[in-house]
């Protein structure tokens, strides 16, 4: 028997005695369910935890779910508070379970500290988890010649000045 059904039935009581007399009575049985939120049964990382990274790094963050009266959910995922990832999923017997995921991908103009947070709604109702605090650690990059330094040639003795270094190297962290 599903243990998320709910309905009407229809039945007949009867009742008897011992000289055969019989009264019955048809009754209407309804079975409403109270709604109760999705539940988040998994959450990696750890939950309110502060994953660390550097700027060329991806860090995934997972959850699993599930809710005992509906099979639509709604999973949004916010970043410093701004929804980035809004998915509809669906739960299907026996375990009514399911997952989402995002990634957040790292480059080298993020480094800094984000907010990463994560919700699932039956429409109705829903559940939230405290949010992980994503840390991305600058990473510093090598300077590289933008193009090839001629060759110089100058006379013992005398001196050469030579122009600013910066028309040919590039810093790309400043």
């Amino acid at each position: 028997a599903d243990s998320r059904w709910n309905g009407t039935e229809y039945t007949v009581f009867t009742a008897s005695d011992e000289d055969f007399n019989v009264s019955s009575n048809n009754v209407t049985l309804t079975a409403s369910y109270a709604n109760t939120a999705p539940s988040i049964q998994t959450a990696s990382p750890t939950i309110a935890s502060s994953p660390t990274i550097t700027e060329e790094q991806n860090q995934t963050f997972a959850v699993s779910f599930t809710d005992g009266q509906q099979t639509n959910l709604t999973i949004t995922w916010n970043l410093n508070g701004s929804i980035i990832l809004v998915e509809n999923k669906s739960l299907n017997a026996p375990a009514y379970l399911n997952s989402s995921s995002y990634t957040f991908t790292g480059n080298y103009s993020n480094a800094g500290n984000y907010s990463v947070s994560v919700s699932v709604s039956d429409g109705s109702l829903s559940a939230t988890l405290p949010s992980w605090n994503l840390i991305v650690e600058d990473v510093n990059r090598a300077p590289y010649f933008n193009t090839t330094l001629d060759d110089l040639t100058w006379n013992q003795g005398s001196t050469y000045t030579m122009e600013s270094l910066s028309n040919y190297a590039t810093d790309p962290d400043l």
